[in-house]
């Protein structure tokens, strides 16, 4: 376009192109005022701007005060300077307007602009604008009353307003915003937000740290969460207010990150606001703050606080795994014996002190169960008994779910009192008819489904839970995590690489940008390291654990210490190192045991599981009978388990111990029931690689075809390396060390 517009024979101004392209960003309206300045003026620029650089970016007047005869001088082209030459050329009032508008930098009623302007004839000068495209027309705005399309104005496009203010002195400014503040006030319709800007330009910050607040509170109750809390820190800023004031403000301010799932910063805001604060307020601000630090994954300043709130109402947090196992084990007897019966009771009837002890038991159960899961499991079933006894429907609710969820990890042995505590939610569910109750008793429905090995049921009612949660509530963060973690993690028992893909790198940001450590460390560990080694990638899987666990706390053995320790251990025998995976999983099995977690079923089943498949990879030579022998005994244990998919995964380890020891016919014939085992049990990927054993030991036609299937399949799912991904899902079929 510059170019159709300049001199073709003009050598010296076509040389300018360039320069007039990247100013212009494209626009070509800005095309045509550097063509016609450059067309005038050469390739001469106004003096000054160089020189004055550094005044102007304190907002000096511009060339207006240099009077008509400006010197020039040769260099490269600039938009600011080429605009500010037509604004300086319009009619004072003109040109006072257009600044007016550039300070106010929003949609303002032409009525208000030229008032603030001190303007007589507006049409007149609204015209010269107009024509010039420096202001348009645009809808009614919102700080004035509705009107007609163009009863408001605005900037013809924000380079233009940049110019302006570039080149408006301090003095000059000032006075714009406390006409502005004038007309507005006059006027009624300002926005709180848009008068504070104009109060902190008329030098009046405590009155804009008032409407602040107020326009916090409006974003709040818009759901506009991250802005509210930004809104109420310039409020906390300017007002710098003391006492109850205070801790008003900075309570509001940690509400307001709570909801925008920012638990850390939440957390430090709630406990700067128990400065002063009576002894009940305290308490609530601290349990909030040790909620919201557990939930964003800040475990040592969770548990920190968390016992501080815990010692004001007679409990503590239990000092080893084996006394908080026993205590639960005492506390669930305990609610196996009294049943789920209860009496509905409105808030008003129930004692303030027991409702603030059941507050604390579910803050703790929440805050505790996907990091340390006995204590988690202890509080939630305390806080269970005080909700059947207390009677309110919701906190009933929410209780019982977790309960489900927490009592599902037992497995099959526990399947009954679940089911019993899944069917009271959802006929809790339908009573309050809320859909933070819906959500509730899908995500306990799909945690349950997922911990049983029902994945692609575990998975939908998952999904279910996270599209209720993300939609319709509120600062239901935590809930939002545990959701996408037990959807993923069916997905990866499915082989569902793509859908894998598609979904993590999204959460991941999402995490990210909230200091969500809770979600990112659960995303990354087993979920994403699976991904990277289906990408082949497991020098990059290794670093991004290192990477996110310096981030976590180092305290005890967590849920996220072991799944590290699986990833590990899954990444040596995916390189090929067995005995770095064996001595890695048998130094830390002691620790494990001490943790309780092989009480959970699914845990129990998948180390197994792992340490089996590391006795296949390395049985070989001398002590390969020995190592066998390891191998059979985790796999008579798997099948104690009575779970259908631990079945499959123990006939798998069946025919590599049948292989190994020369026994093919065997290791055939089980081999294809464990392809369709694992078909009935949606585990797809473990399928494709028991289709790529069978396909390769047959040799014929009926072996090519089968290892075609599994080859596309794996294909499909982006299963970069295929033999590396048979070596770690079905290790010890090494012809040369069979026995």
């Amino acid at each position: 376009m510059a170019l159709a517009l300049l001199d073709p024979h003009d050598d010296t101004a076509s040389g300018q192109v360039e320069s007039i392209a990247r100013q212009s960003g494209g626009y070509p309206f800005f095309v045509y005022e550097l063509v016609q300045y450059l067309q005038a003026f050469g390739k001469r620029k106004l003096v000054g701007w160089a020189e004055r650089s550094e005044t102007h970016q304190e907002g000096v007047v511009g060339l207006a005060l240099l009077g008509p005869s400006y010197e020039f001088s040769t260099g490269d082209l600039s938009l600011s300077e080429v605009l500010w030459s037509r604004i300086i050329a319009l009619p004072v009032e003109a040109r006072r307007l257009l600044e007016v508008v550039a300070v106010t930098g929003r949609p303002l009623a032409q009525a208000d602009a030229c008032r603030a302007a001190g303007i007589a004839d507006e049409h007149t000068v609204l015209a010269c604008l107009r024509a010039g495209r420096l202001i348009r027309g645009t809808s009614a705005s919102p700080l004035s009353p509705p009107g007609e399309e163009g009863s408001a104005i605005e900037m013809y496009h924000d380079r233009i307003r940049e110019s302006v203010l570039l080149y408006l002195d301090a003095q000059t400014l000032q006075h714009h915003h406390q006409r502005l503040v004038a007309v507005l006030q006059e006027s009624g319709q300002a926005d709180p937000e848009v008068f504070a800007v104009h109060l902190i330009g008329a030098g009046q910050p405590s009155q804009a740290g008032h409407y602040y607040a107020l326009a916090a509170a409006q974003a709040a109750e818009t759901l506009a969460f991250d802005r509210a809390a930004k809104l109420y820190q310039l409020a906390l800023e300017l007002l710098a207010p003391q006492g109850e004031a205070k801790r008003r403000l900075l309570t509001k301010l940690g509400d307001a990150l709570a909801n925008a799932g920012r638990g850390a910063e939440s957390a430090r805001a709630y406990l700067s606001a128990t400065s002063g604060a009576d002894a009940t307020e305290n308490l609530e601000l601290q349990r909030k703050a040790a909620l919201q630090f557990l939930r964003g994954g800040h475990i040592d300043d969770g548990l920190a606080t968390l016992r501080t709130v815990l010692a004001a109402v007679g409990l503590k947090l239990l000092s080893t795994p084996r006394r908080a196992f026993w205590a639960l084990v005492c506390r669930r007897l305990g609610l196996m014996l009294r049943g789920l019966r209860f009496r509905p009771r409105p808030l008003d009837r129930i004692n303030p002190a027991e409702l603030t002890q059941l507050d604390i038991c579910q803050s703790a159960a929440i805050g505790l169960s996907m990091v340390d899961t006995l204590q988690g499991a202890y509080f939630q079933t305390r806080g269970s008994l005080l909700a059947l006894k207390l009677g309110e429907r919701e906190r009933l609710l929410t209780a019982l779910a977790m309960e489900a969820a927490h009592t599902s990890a037992a497995g099959s042995r526990s399947r009954r009192r679940t089911q019993r505590y899944l069917d009271t939610v959802e006929d809790l569910a339908r009573q309050v008819n809320r859909p933070y109750a819906q959500a509730m008793a899908s995500l306990a429905r799909g945690i349950a489904a997922a911990l049983a090995g029902e994945w692609r049921d575990g998975q939908h009612r998952c999904d279910e839970a996270e599209r209720i949660l993300r939609d319709s509530c509120i600062g239901a963060l935590w809930e939002l995590g545990t959701a996408h973690r037990f959807a993923l993690w069916p997905l990866m028992f499915m082989g569902d690489v793509v859908e894998m893909n598609r979904r993590l790198p999204r959460l991941l940001q999402e995490a990210r940008q909230r200091d969500d450590l809770y979600e990112e460390t659960n995303l990354c560990l087993a979920i994403r390291t699976f991904v990277r080694l289906a990408a082949d990638e497991p020098q990059r899987a290794r670093g991004e654990l290192a990477q996110v666990m310096e981030k976590w706390s180092q305290q005890g053995f967590h849920v996220q210490h072991m799944n590290r320790l699986f990833d590990d251990v899954q990444i040596d025998l995916y390189e090929g190192d067995a005995e770095r995976a064996w001595h890695r999983l048998a130094e830390a099995w002691p620790t494990l045991k001490r943790s309780y977690l092989l009480h959970v079923q699914q845990v129990r089943i998948l180390m197994l599981d792992l340490r089996a498949r590391c006795a296949l990879a390395r049985a070989s030579g001398k002590d390969s009978v020995s190592r066998l022998r390891l191998a059979e005994r985790d796999v008579r244990a798997l099948r104690r388990e009575k779970a259908d998919w631990a079945d499959q995964l123990a006939r798998l380890r069946e025919v590599a111990l049948a292989f190994r020891r020369g026994d093919s016919a065997r290791a055939t014939e089980i081999l294809k029931a464990t392809i369709a085992g694992f078909s009935t049990t949606d585990m797809h990927l473990h399928s494709a690689v028991a289709r790529l054993r069978l396909g390769q030991m047959l040799g014929n036609s009926q072996g090519q075809e089968l290892v075609r299937q599994a080859e596309e399949w794996m294909n499909e799912q982006t299963i970069r390396n295929r033999a590396r991904m048979m070596d770690l899902l079905a290790p010890g079929w090494r012809e040369a060390d069979r026995e």
